[in-house]
């Protein structure tokens, strides 16, 4: 999905948008990746807390709220 979706969305989304979601689907393939550097870990964490600031400029609030199933 990391590498696909990038790709779809390449021309269907405004720029700033495509780029967030693209930087979000590297985010997850580095941390999904058989190995990963420890060393790599502190920029990942900044990574991810720019991506979702840039996440919450672009979407609606209500995607980001957790919905409970009973």
């Amino acid at each position: 999905m990391q590498h696909i979706l990038p790709i779809a969305i390449r021309d269907i989304l405004p720029d700033k948008v495509r780029v967030a979601i693209t930087r979000l689907c590297f985010v997850f393939n580095a941390i999904c990746s058989k190995v990963i550097d420890p060393q790599q870990l502190d920029d990942l964490e900044n990574e991810t807390s720019i991506v979702l600031c840039q996440m919450e400029m672009y979407f609606a609030p209500s995607v980001f709220d957790i919905m409970v199933h009973s």
